[in-house]
């Protein structure tokens, strides 16, 4: 096989030996091959070869790349951050400098994916299988994708997000806090019908959203919520005095009129950080 800056869910570094196999998802949700253990995130957007090898362990029912890669533009992981690519290879020199000097086992690099089972994560949290997840040293989740914590979460969040590129979504639950949600969201935030009475501290737990944020009627404490960064709009009361008041306020930095807004109005309870 010549090299090809494409990719149709066969193994890169088996092609450049003139082999074809198959790769397959594994436990972590990456592409793996069987062969050389090489690995891989994306779809046909983008087929990113990872800079460490995976472990072998694959899903119990056989999930082909093959299935689910057409065309797919192969690119490198990034060394600083483990979402982003440095770009596609231009010739097979530079892919075959690139697994030899760059891809690592396991314990080779600082920046890696740690694998946990799927069945502890799909117990309280759905995330797309074939969206990137990392955890981080400290044990902190970051996600390459949208969030949706379910009800067997119970009232708190099992684990500590960091980064969620995509939405989070904990509406409809039991939660009764907002302790483990991320720290940085790429897009809306919604946690409506939840048991969640104060949001005291939210700007401690989440320093920014690129969307609009969502919440029950009933909530105290909201003031927080305009130090956030990113946020476009707030929905407590659906478009009643509260969001008003609120959403006027947003990016002005102006805490202490938007309070006395909420005073004068009557909301003494929704007027505190």
């Amino acid at each position: 096989m010549t090299f090809d800056s494409y990719s149709d869910g066969y193994c890169p570094q088996c092609a450049l030996n003139n082999e074809e196999v198959e790769m397959s998802l594994n436990q972590g949700d990456y592409w793996e091959c069987p062969v050389c253990h090489l690995q891989a995130a994306g779809s046909n957007a983008g087929f990113m070869i990872l800079r460490v090898r995976g472990a072998g362990t694959f899903k119990s029912h056989k999930v082909s790349a093959t299935e689910y890669i057409s065309g797919a533009f192969v690119t490198k992981q990034s060394l600083t951050d483990p979402f982003e690519s440095d770009g596609w290879f231009q010739d097979e020199v530079e892919l075959r400098r690139f697994i030899e000097n760059e891809v690592g086992q396991n314990e080779d690099i600082a920046i890696q994916k740690e694998e946990f089972p799927m069945t502890r994560v799909e117990d309280f949290c759905t995330i797309n299988p074939f969206e990137m997840y990392t955890r981080r040293p400290d044990g902190i989740i970051d996600v390459n994708g949208d969030v949706k914590i379910t009800q067997s979460a119970g009232t708190t969040i099992p684990i500590r997000f960091g980064k969620v590129a995509g939405s989070f979504n904990c509406a409809h639950t039991q939660l009764k806090s907002l302790q483990g949600a991320p720290e940085i969201v790429g897009g809306y935030f919604s946690c409506c019908a939840t048991k969640i009475t104060s949001l005291s501290g939210v700007d401690k737990l989440i320093k920014n959203i690129d969307g609009e944020f969502l919440c029950n009627s009933n909530v105290t404490h909201i003031l927080g919520l305009l130090l956030i960064k990113g946020i476009t709009k707030i929905n407590v009361d659906n478009g009643g005095p509260i969001d008003k008041i609120m959403n006027k306020y947003i990016g002005t930095g102006d805490i202490l009129s938007a309070q006395d807004e909420l005073l004068d109005a009557g909301f003494k309870d929704q007027a505190r950080l």
